[in-house]
């Protein structure tokens, strides 16, 4: 029960980090983006750097929410 409690607890931090990583990412994107890049791409890779700050696990789960995303979008 209580592991179930702390992975409960990982994801409600986890789309509450992800929102903000987001908003960073994307205004990291629009100020470093060089003609021909991709912005999702950019974007993806700043989020993932972002989520590493704040722990291996967010990171991973950004890792899964992006390989989703990609499976109906491709880059």
């Amino acid at each position: 029960m209580r592991l179930h409690k702390i992975f409960y607890a990982l994801e409600i931090t986890y789309w509450v980090i992800s929102s903000i990583t987001d908003t960073l990412a994307i205004r990291y994107m629009r100020t470093h983006i060089l003609p021909n890049q991709s912005q999702r791409k950019i974007i993806f890779d700043k989020k993932l750097s972002l989520l590493s700050i704040v722990g291996e696990n967010y990171k991973k789960a950004g890792e899964i929410e992006i390989s989703e995303i990609l499976k109906t979008s491709p880059l």
